[in-house]
């Protein structure tokens, strides 16, 4: 039997890596797998990486690690300062993470000896940028898992833990590591077990003291490097939601051409416009949201 380990969309978040090594602990694991999105949002890109590569993990790349690298494909002009984090994270990694990163695949196609090829990627096979969710269309899935000889695929990008039976495949995401979207502040991963039979998928999530992300967040100035966008970003972590693709969608629709203010965030997030700019499949846990606005003092910086 092949045990191991998978895990997604870690976002240098080191605290929720951490929590996710101390809980593999004595699972006598054969390898651990990351699909993808390693760094980016979260303080600790650089850590994240040099913690995963020198416990000699196999990943991947996502589409964080594409923004990073291509920045000018995935930047429209006029969205600039919506990717300024980029520039910053360039920085903090380096030339030589930035030439390990140019060289990492973008999916793995895994063999065993004693269970079922696996495919790993992203989103979907050859795309790292559309994924399988739990309510896609089955048409529509199918469609993006077609000619995929592995029949059993591991992906992340949606941060949402689920298992689906597709026809022939068995489509698995292990949810997010280090960005949850349904407003507990937990990092999820998954274990597989394989043998002749296929593989078997435990599902596992994991309490995270984010208290360590804040402060670095803080120390790195997050909010006076990037203003209103590292506020929210910082709130995004602490809602737990993912609160900045969700504002934005709420401006481009409701204020086009604006700026964006604390004044404007404070109208999204006490007037409940959060519920109805976010995914259906994110809005479990409703209860935990507490819709604090921000201080007044900063109103329109």
């Amino acid at each position: 039997m092949t045990r191991l380990a998978v895990l997604a969309d870690i976002h240098g978040n080191l605290p929720a890596l951490e929590a996710v090594i101390a809980d593999m602990e004595g699972e006598h694991l054969d390898q651990v797998i990351v699909a993808g999105d390693l760094i980016n949002i979260g303080p600790f890109s650089r850590e994240v990486l040099e913690t995963v590569f020198d416990r000699g993990w196999v990943a991947i790349r996502g589409n964080h690690e594409h923004y990073l690298l291509d920045q000018v494909a995935v930047c429209p002009a006029g969205e600039r300062r919506d990717w300024a984090f980029l520039d910053f994270l360039a920085e903090q990694l380096g030339d030589a993470w930035l030439a390990r990163l140019a060289v990492m695949p973008d999916e793995l196609s895994l063999r065993f000896a004693d269970a079922p090829p696996l495919r790993v990627v992203h989103a979907s096979p050859g795309n790292p940028f559309r994924t399988v969710t739990a309510v896609t269309a089955e048409s529509d899935a199918l469609a993006m898992l077609a000619g995929t000889d592995e029949s059993h695929i591991v992906a992340g990008h949606y941060h949402m833990a689920f298992e689906r039976n597709l026809a022939d495949w068995q489509f698995i995401n292990p949810g997010p590591a280090g960005t949850p979207h349904i407003g507990l502040h937990d990092a999820s991963y998954a274990i597989l077990e394989g043998d002749e039979r296929g593989w078997r998928v435990e599902h596992r999530r994991v309490p995270v003291d984010y208290s360590a992300l804040y402060k670095e967040m803080q120390r790195l100035g997050y909010v006076e490097r990037f203003g209103l966008r590292g506020h929210i970003i910082v709130e995004q972590f602490r809602y737990a939601r993912p609160l900045f693709v969700s504002f934005r969608r709420w401006m481009r629709q409701q204020h086009p051409e604006q700026e964006w203010t604390y004044a404007r965030l404070n109208e999204f997030l006490s007037g409940g416009h959060l519920w109805q700019y976010l995914a259906p499949v994110y809005q479990f846990n409703r209860h935990l949201l507490d819709p604090a606005p921000i201080d007044r003092e900063q109103a329109d910086r």
